[in-house]
């Protein structure tokens, strides 16, 4: 199995590498996301995820998005390219035709989730945004869902 984590310079993102690796036992080629220039960073994710799939044909793969730059502070204006960075990658994934795999969605909104109960937290539990980096992280879970 080949693993693909977009975001790996994060906490959530190295970790989760790290663990493929053991998993696996192979590491990803390094790919520099210039995330600050957003028509540089769209390009480069999606030659990164199509470099991905030409390399690996006939493996089953998992490709892993822990990428983003927001806080609880962050404003809608900051948070907006992060969407089409997902959506770039939903796209070449679709546009690859090769089914074997899964993608994997992961983020850090946790605190967008009402929980009085202190029961399990999944994507079906009530969300309450407070913030636009809330309201973001939902808009991310939805483009997932829709994918």
């Amino acid at each position: 199995m080949k693993t693909l984590v977009i975001g790996r310079g994060g906490l959530i993102g190295s970790s989760l590498e790290n663990a493929l690796f053991k998993r696996f036992g192979h590491k990803q080629v390094q790919q520099k996301i210039h995330w600050k220039d957003p028509s540089r960073a769209l390009v480069e994710v999606s030659s990164l995820v199509t470099r991905f799939f030409s390399e690996n044909v006939n493996e089953s793969w998992v490709i892993a998005w822990c990428a983003g730059q927001g806080s609880f502070a962050s404003k809608t204006e900051d948070l907006k390219n992060e969407n089409l960075y997902l959506e770039a990658v939903l796209k070449e994934i679709s546009n690859s035709a090769i089914l074997n795999g899964v993608f994997f969605y992961t983020s850090s909104a946790g605190a967008i989730y009402t929980n009085p109960r202190g029961n399990v937290v999944d994507e079906n539990s009530p969300s309450s945004a407070a913030n636009d980096y809330g309201h973001h992280k939902l808009d991310q879970e939805n483009i997932v869902a829709q994918f």
